[in-house]
């Protein structure tokens, strides 16, 4: 069961993101996920295997989007292209998945692949979270524009 910190940030980082009052709930279960696999998620660092898990929390974030796992199409914010182009997410996660990075710094990679047609936001904060292994009191992760990291 979660505690209200994390259901609070849940909530935080679904509202930052205007992603809407079901996804709230979604990222509360995606979250969960997370604690109760922990483990067996963290043990999976640093392999392929962590691509499978990181496709898993961005379905629970999303199930109707991303139930197919990695995007096929174009994303668009405010109008111009973002991410990578669909065709080479899978070897971007791949290496991404393979590295050896600080969870910043995966986290930004994580939002310049873009991999997921929705939820990427929230789910690249879970994963931060997960890497920094600071679940159970979630921090904000660091604000991304384009390939610039800023914190708030």
């Amino acid at each position: 069961m979660l505690s209200l910190k994390q259901i609070k940030f849940c909530a935080e980082e679904c509202e930052r993101q205007r992603s809407g009052e079901l996804s709230v709930g979604w990222m509360c279960e995606a979250l969960e996920h997370l604690l109760i696999n922990k483990t067996e998620i963290e043990s999976s660092i640093g392999t392929e295997d962590f691509s499978w898990h990181i496709r898993t929390v961005a379905s629970f974030c999303e199930p109707l989007q991303n139930a197919r796992g990695f995007r096929k199409t174009p994303v668009y914010f405010n109008d111009y292209s973002f991410g990578m182009d669909a065709e080479l997410i899978p070897q971007a996660m791949k290496n991404l998945c393979l590295a050896e990075l600080i969870p910043e710094d995966f986290y930004t990679e994580f939002q310049r692949i873009h991999p997921f047609q929705d939820s990427n936001g929230r789910c690249g904060a879970l994963l931060f979270n997960l890497m920094k292994n600071s679940l159970d009191n979630p921090q904000k992760p660091p604000k991304f524009i384009g390939k610039i990291k800023e914190n708030e």
